[in-house]
């Protein structure tokens, strides 16, 4: 039979009490461990959130799809719509895909007087989570702005300081490329013109609403 729990406390003090080195050093070996178990714990969370941090202040990894031109005709082959439909239905394990089609590049953007350099940039609706830009202000796109061909558009930072000196852009109303905009979002500026020795802003729009405007329907990169 076991021993009754007064008696097993009894026991234990005087082990303890008859060994008191043995006992000291046994304290101080069970602290340590527990110390050196809580310091990994520790070390590891901190590891686990610097990894966190660094992976989400990087781009995820992406993939690129351009025009290409057939040998037979010296003609491009363009990209379509339904090639990103296809891409979507088929691809599996990718965190988004979305289109581009050039716009106009070394234009002008206007407001109420103040005006600065920027290139306009028809893109879907996931545009902003394969780019590398971050929403800083308002919102992008939606599914109702693509159905209704709203008039609107996504502006960089660069581009807002310029125009809007410090004051906010959302519902702004701008003008490029002879047709008109309202602003319904701010992203962060990338330095996708590295090769122009002048800064220049962005103005993405709807690949619907530029189809509209243009009557285009092909896709420069996906």
């Amino acid at each position: 039979m076991g021993l009754a729990p007064p008696d097993l406390i009894r026991f234990a003090y005087l082990s303890l009490k008859g060994n008191p080195v043995r006992s000291l050093l046994s304290t101080i070996g069970v602290f340590m461990g527990v110390l050196a178990v809580s310091a990994t714990l520790e070390a590891r969370n901190l590891a686990q959130a610097f990894l966190a941090r660094q992976l989400s202040q990087r781009e995820a990894p992406q993939v690129t799809i351009y025009l290409d031109w057939s040998s037979d005709t010296s003609e491009s082959i363009p990209l379509k719509p339904k090639d990103l439909q296809v891409l979507r239905q088929n691809l599996s394990g990718w965190g988004a895909i979305s289109a581009q089609r050039f716009g106009t590049w070394n234009g002008t953007v206007l407001f109420e007087g103040q005006e600065a350099p920027g290139d306009l940039q028809p893109v879907s609706v996931d545009y902003l989570k394969t780019s590398g830009h971050q929403l800083l202000s308002g919102r992008f796109f939606t599914p109702s702005d693509i159905e209704k061909y709203r008039a609107v558009a996504v502006i960089d930072d660069w581009l807002a300081t310029e125009l809007f000196k410090g004051d906010t852009a959302i519902g702004k109303q701008i003008h490029t490329d002879n047709n008109s905009y309202q602003v319904i979002g701010v992203v962060n500026s990338l330095n996708e013109g590295w090769w122009e020795s002048e800064p220049r802003g962005s103005v993405m729009i709807s690949l619907a609403m530029d189809t509209a405007i243009t009557g285009r329907d092909t896709l420069d990169n996906i």
